[in-house]
């Protein structure tokens, strides 16, 4: 997911530089491609491995507090791959065939999301020992897949029939509802916790991270949701974008004092070792990208909405971080992964 996003975030040019976009054009796509890649070689070393060892994703790992809202990355992988392609302007300019890929990948990762939201939470509601120990920020990954669904219906709206577009603003007025609710429910859950339970073990601190990953999709939903609500509500069609520009501003300004309290916490609180040393690397150091890239996304889109250059060098920042973590991220697994094979060999 975040090495998608880190596509969708070079597709909008940051820094809005015209000698600059071929190159930031070239690296979307490349990102892209490698998270396309990376989702189909995920998923097919995972269900090898599960076969190998003769088991399956059952009841019980689905509705795990722990692992159970880790399973939706898979489909969320599919909707931020969709989301990345999007931004990058081949809907419109380029093969019709772009299209059905989106929405192939729309459809099916936001279908999927929505199934583990409903097995998740009612298992959840049913089970008799959960507690504020096992809230953690993982329950945050299946809702951020539901809420991807509104601004891909959005970014869709022109390609299909003006008679379906009530359908398609009703279906994201549903998605954004159920994912900005569970979002806030389960804010409370993870709050909770935070001050009144023990805190995650580092091993699992930079699940703190992805709060930013609701918060920055629920921005850009928000915008999308005004576009398409237009269909819906004509007649406060001004109204509705202004309502959904202000929540998206909030959003996104949580979002960023979001990134220095999970930071802070990470450092003052779970005394986590250097994520992006070999000798201490946990595959946990992926959750920390993806959050970051939705919050590039989403400041970078602000800035273009409102033609704030300060905001778009803020949208800059984050880019450099998301660009630079990603490849500390990946040469501490590579690493890892090298000094393995080469203690397993001895």
């Amino acid at each position: 997911m975040g090495t998608a996003a880190i596509g969708a975030a070079s597709f909008l040019n940051p820094g809005r530089s015209e000698v600059l976009a071929p190159v930031f054009r070239a690296v979307g796509a490349a990102f892209t491609l490698i998270a396309a890649v990376l989702l189909v070689l995920t998923f097919t070393s995972h269900v090898v491995a599960m076969r190998r060892r003769g088991m399956r994703p059952g009841r019980d790992d689905l509705t795990s507090a722990t692992v159970g809202p880790l399973y939706a990355t898979f489909p969320g992988g599919m909707s931020v791959v969709a989301l990345a392609v999007s931004s990058s302007g081949v809907l419109d300019s380029g093969p019709r065939w772009w299209v059905t890929i989106v929405t192939i990948l729309g459809v099916v990762g936001t279908v999927l999301a929505l199934l583990f939201t409903l097995v998740f939470y009612v298992e959840s509601f049913s089970a008799d020992l959960t507690t504020l120990d096992d809230v953690n920020g993982s329950w945050f990954v299946p809702l951020t897949v539901v809420m991807i669904g509104p601004i891909l219906l959005a970014r869709l709206a022109n390609d299909y029939p003006p008679e379906g577009r009530t359908v398609e603003a009703v279906l994201a007025v549903l998605l954004f509802g159920s994912g900005i609710v569970l979002f806030l429910l389960t804010a409370a859950l993870l709050f909770s916790r935070l001050i009144l339970a023990a805190h995650p073990p580092a091993s699992s601190a930079p699940t703190l991270w992805i709060m930013m990953s609701p918060l920055s999709i629920g921005g850009l939903a928000a915008l999308a949701v005004g576009s398409v609500g237009q269909v819906l509500w004509p007649d406060l069609g001004t109204a509705v974008q202004g309502a959904a520009m202000l929540l998206a501003a909030s959003l996104w300004g949580f979002a960023v004092w979001w990134l220095a309290v999970a930071g802070t916490l990470m450092v003052r609180r779970h005394q986590v070792r250097n994520p992006f040393s070999p000798s201490h690397f946990h595959p946990s150091a992926w959750g920390l990208i993806f959050p970051l890239g939705a919050l590039t996304v989403c400041t970078l889109t602000l800035a273009d909405r409102w033609g704030a250059p300060s905001v778009q060098a803020i949208g800059v920042l984050f880019y450099v971080g998301l660009v630079v973590l990603w490849f500390l991220v990946a040469y501490a697994a590579a690493e890892s992964r090298r000094r393995r094979m080469r203690a397993a060999a001895n």
